[in-house]
């Protein structure tokens, strides 16, 4: 937060979420040893636990270098959480102009987005209404039954 001049750290927390790997373990050791204020770490939490830190959060920050498909951050917003995420893989493809975005490598552009977000209440409803908007599109159902018709051409095709 420091990047960015003023410091934000006496108004809110940032709130790590993850399963403790050893990238977790050097993040903490980081933190611990660089004194910084304000972070939490609360480990592990279950998916079905999720929804209240989705809900409560001022922007859901997915800074991924490898991912699939990326299911948080459309369940952030699913949530009407405002999401920021990596411009790396699949995510501007999956989250659209529904999120924000900034370079995994680039901490002054993640404290510059950071800082833009929690400052900028207007951006934040704007991203939220994106949001909930977008992830209307993904479907449960629909893509079960897509997959399965998939599936199921592909079989006709080997069999004639």
């Amino acid at each position: 937060w420091k990047h960015c001049g003023s410091d934000i750290t006496d108004t809110m927390d940032l709130v790590l979420i993850g399963k403790e790997t050893p990238f977790y373990k050097r993040l903490l050791k980081e933190i611990e040893d660089k004194q910084i204020p304000s972070v939490r770490y609360l480990g592990y939490v279950p998916d079905e636990q999720m929804r209240p830190w989705y809900e409560q959060a001022v922007a859901f920050v997915f800074p991924s270098l490898s991912e699939g498909w990326g299911i948080p951050p459309l369940e952030a917003q699913a949530c009407g959480t405002p999401v920021i995420s990596s411009t790396e893989t699949s995510l501007p493809e999956v989250l659209g102009d529904a999120a924000l975005y900034a370079d995994p490598y680039s901490v002054e552009q993640w404290a510059y987005t950071m800082r833009l977000l929690v400052e900028d209440k207007g951006l934040r409803h704007e991203l939220s209404v994106k949001g909930k908007k977008h992830v209307q599109q993904f479907d449960w159902a629909k893509t079960a039954q897509k997959t399965f018709a998939l599936y199921r051409q592909v079989f006709r095709s080997l069999h004639s």
